[in-house]
Formats: C-alpha cells, sequence, structure tokens
C-alpha cells in the first residue's frame, strides 16, 4: 500500500524541513513528469505501526527500453527520515542510472591500450584493474575477455581528483549498461553501479562516489576473506542525529540492528548493518531471515548513519522479493548451484531472505566490539582532498568521469562514475565475482588479520548477500 506523488502535489511543508532540502527538491522539478519527463513515475510507500518511521519511495525512469533497444526500464529506491530526503535520495539514484545508460560512442576512441600511450595520452593501464582469476576465464561460456595491454576497448576521458590531469578509463568501467561492438571490442568487465553518484554539486557526488568505491572495496575483502570485523557498540554513540535514528525513528526495531566496522587500509569509516530475524519469524513470507547494507563516509557519524538507514532500506527490498517469491506457482529455491542460481544483487538478497543459509554469515560475529569515540579516532578525514591524498600514498589514484548527459546539464544536474584502479570491485553475478589481482590475497596478512598470504582456496565460496 501506498500512494503515487506528482511533483506539482508535493508540497515542502513538512515541519522541521531545511530551506537547503526545500531548496534541492523544487531544483528536481526539470527532471520530474509523468509525460516528458527523465522520471516518469514516483511512489511512497505506507508505513505500517511498529515499523521504522522512515519514508520509502521508488521511482521509474521513462521509456528506458525504446531508448536503448534493449530491455532495462529499472525502478529504484530510496529512504529518508524526511519525504524529501527520500525524493532527493531516490530521483538521484533514477538519475545515475539514466546517465550512465547514455553512452556517447562516437566520442569514445577504441584503441588498444599500447595504441594510447603511443599517442603519448595518460591511460589506465589494464594490469591496474582486479578483474578474475585465470580459471574464471577458462570456464566454458565466460563472457569476458582478458584484459590484455592488445586489447581493443572504447576509452573515456577521466579527471584525478588528486592531479587534475586528465586520464583515460576503459568506456566499460564506466556505463552502464554497457554493450560492446560485437566483432570489435573486446568484452572486459562484468559492470555494476559501484561509484556512480548524482548532485547538482559536482564535489558532492565525487565524494559520494568516492565512499562507495572504498565502500565495496571493504565489503568484497570482509566477505571474499571472511574476516572478522569489530562491532560497533551502538550504546556508546552519542551523535545527536543518530542518536535520533536510533530512538526515535527506529523505536523498538534499533534492538534488531547490529553494525559492524568493516577492515580496511584506506582509513575509511566503513560499516556493515546486519539486521537478524528468528527461524519461527522468518518462516513467515514477508519476513527476511537476514539481510545486510553497508556504507563509507569521509566521517565516522555520517557513515553510520547512512548504513543504518541502508539496512533498513535492504530488509524492506528483501520483504518484497520474498513475498514476491512466495507468490509464484513455483516458487525459486536455492540449492547451492551458486553460478547458476544468483545471477544478479537481488537475487543474492532473495537467497538469504531464507534461513538455511544464516550459517554462511557466523564469521562476521566475534567477540570484539569499540565503540563510537574510539572509531572517531581512529577514522576518518576532514576533506575529500586530504582522502584522495591518503588513498595515493597508498598506491590508488582515484579518478572521476563526467558523465552528465545534456538533458540533465542543462537543468544544472551532474552524474560522474569515480574508478579507483586497484581496489576491489563486488559482482551482481557469482560467477563473475572479482578474484583477480593480489589485493585480495595480501591485505589481510597486510592487515594483521592473517599470518600468511590467502590461497584461492581459502576464499569464501558462497554468494554475498548485497543488495
Amino acid at each position: 500500500m501506498g500512494y503515487e506523488v506528482r511533483f506539482g502535489a508535493f508540497q515542502v511543508t513538512s515541519s522541521g524541513v531545511s530551506r537547503e532540502l526545500s531548496y534541492w527538491v523544487r531544483r528536481m522539478e526539470p527532471f520530474f513528469s509523468s509525460l516528458t519527463g527523465i522520471i516518469n513515475y514516483y511512489y511512497v510507500a505506507e508505513v505500517a505501526p511498529g515499523e521504522p518511521q522512515l519514508f520509502f519511495s521508488s521511482a521509474r525512469l521513462h521509456r528506458m527500453s525504446y531508448h536503448l533497444g534493449m530491455p532495462f526500464d529499472p525502478q529504484v529506491g530510496g529512504i529518508g527520515e524526511t519525504a524529501e530526503e527520500a525524493f532527493l535520495s531516490t530521483c538521484g539514484e533514477a538519475l545515475e542510472r539514466y546517465a550512465s545508460s547514455v553512452v556517447p560512442v562516437k566520442q569514445l576512441p577504441l584503441a588498444d591500450y599500447e595504441t594510447m600511450m603511443k599517442r603519448q595520452e595518460r591511460v589506465v593501464s589494464p594490469d591496474k584493474f582486479m578483474l578474475y582469476a585465470s580459471w574464471q576465464y577458462e570456464q566454458e561460456n565466460f563472457a569476458y575477455d582478458l584484459f590484455l595491454p592488445s586489447s581493443l576497448v572504447r576509452w573515456v576521458k577521466g579527471i584525478s581528483l588528486v592531479s587534475g590531469d586528465e586520464v583515460w578509463v576503459p568506456a566499460a568501467f564506466v556505463y552502464m549498461p554497457y554493450m560492446y561492438e560485437f566483432g570489435q571490442e573486446a568484452r572486459i568487465n562484468h559492470t555494476t553501479s559501484t561509484g556512480l553518484a548524482f548532485h547538482f554539486v559536482p564535489s558532492q557526488a565525487w565524494k559520494t562516489g568516492l565512499c562507495e568505491v572504498v565502500e565495496r572495496d571493504a565489503f568484497a575483502l570482509t566477505w571474499w576473506a571472511r574476516l572478522t570485523p569489530d562491532e560497533l557498540d551502538l550504546d556508546s554513540v552519542d551523535d545527536e542525529r543518530v542518536r535520533r535514528l536510533l530512538d526515535e525513528r527506529l523505536g523498538a526495531w534499533k534492538k534488531k540492528i547490529r553494525v559492524f566496522s568493516l577492515p580496511t587500509d584506506s582509513r575509511f569509516p566503513v560499516f556493515l548493518g546486519l539486521i537478524e530475524e528468528d527461524d519461527e519469524r522468518a518462516k513467515q513470507p514477508s519476513v527476511p531471515a537476514l539481510c545486510i547494507g553497508a556504507a563509507a563516509s569521509l566521517d565516522v557519524a555520517t557513515a553510520l548513519y547512512k548504513v543504518i538507514i541502508e539496512v533498513v532500506q535492504t530488509y524492506k527490498f528483501a520483504s518484497y522479493l520474498k513475498q514476491q517469491n512466495e507468490k509464484l506457482p513455483q516458487k525459486r529455491v536455492f540449492e547451492g548451484k551458486w553460478d547458476e542460481e544468483i545471477r544478479d544483487f537481488s537475487e543474492g538478497v532473495l537467497c538469504y531472505s531464507y534461513p538455511q543459509w544464516r550459517k554462511h554469515l557466523s564469521f562476521l560475529k566475534g567477540e570484539k566490539r569499540i565503540s563510537f569515540r574510539d572509531l572517531c579516532q581512529q577514522k576518518g578525514f576532514n576533506s575529500l582532498a586530504e582522502a584522495c591524498a591518503f588513498l595515493q600514498t597508498l598506491g590508488f589514484e582515484a579518478l572521476v568521469v563526467d558523465i552528465t548527459p545534456e538533458d540533465i546539464r542543462s537543468a544544472g544536474g551532474y552524474v560522474s562514475r569515480v574508478v579507483v584502479p586497484g581496489m576491489l570491485g563486488l559482482n551482481g553475478a557469482h560467477r563473475y565475482r572479482f578474484w583477480g589481482g593480489e589485493r585480495l590475497f595480501t591485505l589481510p596478512q597486510k592487515l594483521g588479520l592473517r599470518d600468511h598470504r590467502l590461497q584461492e582456496d581459502e576464499l569464501n565460496p558462497y554468494p554475498h548477500p548485497f543488495p
């Protein structure tokens, strides 16, 4: 149950809404129309008593299948403490997806890395990307090719967030969905939405995109290496905004949520949120056995606020997926044939909504606790520039590509993709998990969480539940 919203009826009158939020909501108006807008539908779900008192919403893009010539009409979701926050979250997500699908093919040079270097262009080397293990490429009907210096790919120009230099990035790491030119271009990457961000202020989009890349890197490391993170003592949190969210918006739900500080060398605060239900409740068609969410930011309080919001949103998403599955004449049953059964993020979420798979998350729940103040002393940055400079000391250069289509730009919007070559990506389809490169195998030892370099047979064989 819920209600559809037309923009003209969207009144910014909620008590406590800041002028800044009202301003950003009004700036969304050019993108929102049932007839001509990039976003043609917006929906707000009703919240039942006893549920988190948050706004859950969804938006749909206009006729994307027609635009692309392939099935792609995404409906995206958002969440917020106020109707305005949920609206901005959802519409921003929709605009990211739209912008990433507008690929200016004629402007993207088709060349191999060696040719680009001969042209004296600064270009990201293929060996910088953490892609697939050799045995994965050898599988029958594996969809992707080795990314070699001689691989013919399309390139798009980005900017270094450290030096400001122009850097060419493979277009397949930037646009989504990315359609390879048959018979010409090497298929190199399983593209996901990591690093996409919309804002009216470019630097805000850069920050959001970079934090998302760091978040997925930390989660991928934790999941595949089966690392046990420290659990945050939520009672120790003294940030006013987070306390309001926990005590006033969530109520009894705050007892369901556990938050873990994920291990990383990046110094970013990265959190994993977990909600679990007991086996008896999880028998209900609308109750997922468990779900997770993750978030990173430049400061601990913001990252914590975001992860609580994220895990509650995932719970609603998992509940919806499970209800829909239970209604099917032949519902999906997961048997452990992971390469065949987990083909995108939503299937992983659905799988772990059933209690028989919860055992695969047991490694996350250790004994060690950490306080909010201790984390604030250990993690975080004062600015985006400081964060990018620190990543540079680790050998990671944060790159940003402006992918703003003209219809968004003309209304003052901006969309970018942040790419950090060398950081771990997170797959949707289990078969295309990113198990190539050394970072996954060596970083646990560097962090002091293992006493040796990991071997491939030590990695987690089970699909992740990341939404």
